[in-house]
């Protein structure tokens, strides 16, 4: 049967078509640039599984799928068909969030207020100037040269 197309009705009998995880991947991206969260697929495989990626790493992952992921994963967002109700898990050593798959808009809200959490904590760090890896180097580096040079000294007399 083909899917009716905007505004049609559906025939008697005829089942709507939930969207796919395809389908779900697309709303998201979309969603995401909305709210300035930049993200892009990774993959798409075989089982269906649909594989997103942040142009911020602090995100994590995101994977979109009808079934459990592998062990050796911890995708930190989830959007699953077999999950009926959302949940948080720290099993691998760090949070994922897992949601039903109809619920992606909860999610996306989610993904939303957490990069804003990120930014405000990027803001912050830089501001007082602990986010700037060169500078953490140097000080890394100077206190190095300075210990050593007084080790030097007292071991001289």
């Amino acid at each position: 049967m083909s899917r009716p197309r905007t505004g049609e009705k559906r025939r008697k009998g005829e089942k709507s078509r939930e969207p796919g995880t395809s389908d779900i991947a697309e709303i998201l991206l979309i969603e995401l640039d909305k709210r300035g969260v930049e993200a892009y697929i990774i993959a798409a495989a075989a089982s269906g599984s649909v594989y997103i990626g942040f142009k911020d790493p602090r995100m994590g992952k995101l994977r979109i799928s009808t079934h459990e992921e592998r062990s050796r994963y911890g995708y930190r967002w989830q959007l699953r068909t077999d999950v009926k109700v959302s949940y948080e898990d720290t099993i691998k050593g760090h949070k994922q969030f897992f949601y039903p798959a109809d619920e992606y808009m909860r999610a996306i809200e989610h993904m939303e207020n957490y990069y804003e959490i990120i930014q405000m904590l990027r803001a912050s760090a830089d501001k007082s100037g602990c986010g700037s890896n060169s500078t953490r180097r140097k000080s890394v580096h100077s206190t190095k040269t300075k210990s050593t040079s007084q080790h030097h000294k007292t071991h001289r007399r």
